[in-house]
């Protein structure tokens, strides 16, 4: 007797994952060029409107699985979105910003932690670059950091240690990880040293950390619909 073939599986992107993706690119792109060319309003709208994208995109490509790496994702994304918004409204928000970051960090750290044993934490050769770049980020900072080394130190643990956890979720998710510690790395030579040069940073920033979260969410998506 012979089987029927199976029915070959529909891999296509749904419309809506496709329509999210158009408009983080679209978004990123305005916003990128809007810091180049100094149109702060701009500029502050758009970034505004990154994470959303992403959460958005983290939602619909979970495809209605929520499980405890979906809610802390989310939870991560949310304290990004406030991160990104509340010191646009404060005159002096560097400390806020990097409070907020710091919760989104601890958020992520969480999510990832359940799959440590697929990441990078136990394999030295590659644990090495992430544990160079945090202490290089430290000791940048430290001349300038004053009262704020401290808490400056903490953070740059924390997403050094969520980049290492981040590769048990795999290669997109452990890029992404990656890219969020060098846009925050810069973010701290930009505010704390005054070199006077890292003032053309905001492009770099910006877009290694769009990148990182856009990476991060569809790293986490797989993982949360178990692909």
């Amino acid at each position: 007797m012979t089987e029927t073939p199976a029915a070959p599986t529909d891999t296509r992107p749904e419309p809506a994952m496709v329509a999210i993706v158009i408009a983080f690119v679209v978004i990123v792109s305005v916003h990128l060029v809007a810091l180049g060319f100094g149109d702060d309003n701009t500029a502050t709208l758009t970034k505004i409107l990154i994470v959303p994208t992403v959460i958005a995109y983290l939602w619909v490509a979970s495809k209605g699985v929520r499980t405890r790496l979906f809610w802390l994702m989310l939870a991560g994304l949310g304290f990004s979105w406030l991160g990104d918004t509340v010191p646009e409204f404060l005159d002096d928000g560097f400390l806020v910003m990097m409070g907020l970051f710091a919760c989104a960090q601890v958020a992520y750290l969480a999510a990832f932690w359940p799959y440590r044993s697929s990441s990078l934490l136990h394999r030295r050769m590659w644990l090495a670059p992430y544990v160079i770049a945090a202490i290089a980020v430290i000791a940048l900072c430290a001349p300038g950091a004053g009262a704020l080394l401290a808490p400056v130190t903490v953070y740059a643990l924390l997403v050094g240690a969520s980049a290492v956890l981040s590769t048990g979720l795999g290669v997109v998710a452990g890029v992404g990880g990656a890219l969020f510690l060098v846009s925050d790395g810069m973010i701290a030579i930009r505010e704390l040293p005054d070199w006077g040069w890292t003032s053309n940073l905001a492009v770099p920033i910006m877009a290694t950390y769009a990148l990182a979260q856009g990476a991060l969410a569809i790293g986490a998506s797989r993982r949360v619909r178990g692909d």
